[in-house]
């Protein structure tokens, strides 16, 4: 779209948020135009045209040189390369630029595409977001777009509800205020309408003026039905003639947001006494095929061994059951820990527990086996390391050369890796307690080696294969991806650090330590549950439980990749062995394709949650030393006055607000800013 002049900073940036429903143009729509639905350019790139079916913002519209909602893509986008080849054309990279526009063409006829726009000096492209299945007559439809809101990780639609009560803000991630107001807001089956809200600073961030006249209404399977693309839980798209449809709902069986608690009592009492969940039939989710009928597979603690091969439990049933054994262990933690370590364990081989001792680092993982189905001494094993462990021989053995006979570490890591390469669909996982008491890259050293092989050359060599071996040692074992290996440590004056080559291929999670006042009221909250235990085989949980089964670059968007290359460069001018490396990008963009979808559909986390963990776990983990080398980059304190560095004003930065707020991570570098300021070392 060509405008009549620049947009200002400030309408750009806010329009970037806003997403729009448009289709392929056709043929007549550019009949008097130079233009053509889909096109090689003079630089072998494909540009395509869509028509926009869903409201623009007057405030844009005033820009517009023409008045005909058509907007242009191009695969010069990053963005559109990567949702082209995965969601559009295979192999299209193969694909010659005559053969490309072609695949392109028809791969768009009879689509509807949720797009995004940016300017570019005068002209206003599309960037598409996602592109869903549409029948011939959605070219004459108009759509309207009902947004949801951005919940915390633990909030729930009833939290949203007392957000709106109390006047708190909430933000709409994909509804700026340079649209118009919504008609309706859509959270856990609930609708929203009759909505005053005004924003202050923040274009998505909003506050509810009017909480005594909005109205809600419950809505059944019919809804989903009738959204044609969802996008996350921020953004539901339907026509507009069934928005008109849910409004005379709206006007027939509505009730206030006050009511609104006591109808959520009442379904889940009536779930309750039905014995069943009521499950929305989200088109565009994944599915998870269960027996309606087959109960879940619940074992009392001691019953563990007892464990036998059951149905496929689903992702968020294992997520629940965690989170229930959690409680039921005396162990607390914030669910977004749980869903953290989960998601760390499932997409990387090694994952590290820190934090101040008498936490309960050791449970969880155990907590975590124990919920896999595995049982304690057999498939699951903890080690406590030795400051005395200097070698790998002093976790796997070695061979005796005046004897022939291989002597097995009293660890039984051997044992344990053989037992895995011999049964690949059971799961095992080791445990390697307090591990940075002794130099984790001198005893580790072969697995650091091996943890990025693929699977099928991960072998760990016992021995030499010439060298004579009496007893039944293979001079190689295989480590498959049916072994977790999981490390806890503390952090202080009795440990060893961790070098960068460690940290380049490890998740170093520390869950928050909740208060005792949550805990208490936790324990309040609690009721008797039995400890549930759900075998989960390797090909669910390397497989079944993964979207996206490596980790490309491609997976990012333009921002998150724009936004990496910036950190990057600016660590490498701090210290040339600072930076992120292409292992951790793709570690990063393994994680955030794999978040775990709930029984509703939605995610487990946000991705922008996500990438903000990420960059905590395997980007500033990196960042220790003192002041002449860390100093510009974390900040520093002036008594509490707090002088941000170079990247807690990259992070801050509009561009990269738009990726995440990146709470956690600003959190750290104020953290280890703190660090450096009293001990004039951070860690």
């Amino acid at each position: 779209m060509k405008l009549t002049r620049e947009l200002t900073s400030d309408i750009d940036a806010r329009l970037k948020k806003a997403v729009f429903v448009g289709r392929l143009t056709t043929e007549e729509e550019l009949a008097y135009s130079m233009l053509e639905p889909v096109k090689v350019d003079s630089y072998d790139f494909i540009t395509f045209h869509l028509k926009c079916l869903s409201d623009l913002p007057d405030e844009i519209a005033q820009y517009f040189a023409y008045q005909n909602r058509i907007f242009r893509g191009s695969t010069r986008s990053p963005n559109n390369l990567q949702k082209i080849k995965s969601q559009l054309v295979n192999h299209f990279s193969n694909l010659n630029p005559e053969d490309q526009r072609k695949k392109l063409q028809q791969s768009l006829e009879n689509k509807l595409v949720l797009f995004s726009l940016y300017s570019s000096s005068t002209n206003l492209f599309l960037d598409i977001l996602k592109v869903e299945e549409a029948d011939e007559q959605a070219a004459d439809e108009k759509y309207e777009i009902i947004p949801g809101p951005l919940l915390g990780v633990n909030e729930r639609g009833g939290d949203f509800e007392e957000r709106l009560k109390q006047g708190r803000p909430f933000v709409l991630p994909h509804h700026p205020d340079l649209l118009r107001g919504p008609s309706f807001l859509y959270l856990d089956k609930v609708l929203y309408s009759n909505l005053k809200l005004r924003t202050s600073g923040n274009p998505t961030t909003y506050y509810l003026q009017n909480p005594d006249e909005v109205r809600c209404l419950e809505v059944s399977h019919e809804f989903f039905n009738n959204v044609l693309i969802r996008q996350a839980d921020q953004a539901y798209i339907v026509t507009s003639g069934y928005l008109a449809s849910l409004q005379r709902e709206m006007n027939a069986n509505s009730f206030s947001l006050h009511e609104a608690k006591d109808k959520r009592l009442e379904r889940k009492k009536k779930q309750l006494l039905t014995g069943t969940i009521e499950t929305m039939n989200i088109e565009h989710a994944p599915v998870v095929n269960e027996p309606a009928d087959e109960p879940a597979h619940v074992l009392t603690h001691d019953a563990v061994q007892n464990l036998t091969a059951v149905r496929e439990v689903s992702e968020a049933e294992f997520l629940d059951h965690l989170a229930d054994n959690a409680i039921s262990e005396g162990l607390y933690f914030d669910q977004a820990d749980l869903i953290n370590l989960h998601l760390s364990l499932k997409t990387n081989m090694l994952t590290i527990i820190g934090g101040m001792s008498g936490t309960g680092k050791s449970q969880l993982a155990l907590l975590y086996g124990e919920t896999l189905g595995l049982e304690y001494g057999k498939n699951l094993k903890m080690l406590p390391i030795s400051p005395s462990y200097h070698e790998p021989g002093d976790i796997l053995g070695f061979l005796n050369p005046a004897t022939g006979e291989y002597l097995e570490s009293e660890t039984g890591l051997v044992s344990l890796l053989m037992e895995a390469e011999a049964n690949p669909e059971q799961m095992y996982m080791f445990i390697f307690d307090e591990m940075n008491l002794a130099q984790v890259e001198h005893w580790f050293s072969p697995f650091i080696s091996l943890l990025e092989v693929e699977a099928s050359k991960r072998l760990l060599r016992l021995y030499h294969s010439q060298k004579q071996c009496t007893n039944a040692y293979p001079p190689e074992v295989k480590i498959a991806d049916n072994v977790i290996f999981v490390g806890t440590v503390n952090f202080d004056e009795t440990t060893k650090a961790f070098s960068h080559r460690l940290l380049d291929r490890a998740n170093i999670i520390t869950p928050r330590k909740l208060s005792f006042r949550e805990v208490h009221s936790m324990q309040q909250d609690q009721t008797a549950a039995p400890y549930t235990a759900a075998p989960v085989s390797r090909t669910v949980f390397r497989e079944g439980w993964m979207r996206s089964l490596d980790g490309n670059i491609s997976d990012l968007t333009d921002d998150e990749i724009s936004l990496m290359d910036e950190i990057h460069e600016t660590m490498q001018q701090a210290d040339s062995q600072l930076g992120i490396s292409f292992r951790v990008v793709c570690a990063i963009a393994h994680y955030i394709s794999n978040i775990p979808v709930l029984a509703d559909g939605s995610l487990a986390i946000s991705r922008e949650t996500a990438l903000d963990i990420q960059f905590k776990q395997r980007v500033l983990s990196k960042i220790s030393g003192m002041e002449a080398t860390i100093g510009r980059l974390v900040g520093e304190f002036h008594g509490d006055v707090y002088q941000e560095g170079e990247l807690v004003r990259i992070l801050q930065a509009l561009s990269s607000q738009k990726s995440s707020a990146f709470e956690q991570s600003l959190q750290l570098l104020k953290k280890k800013a703190k660090e450096l300021t009293v001990h004039g070392y951070a860690n």
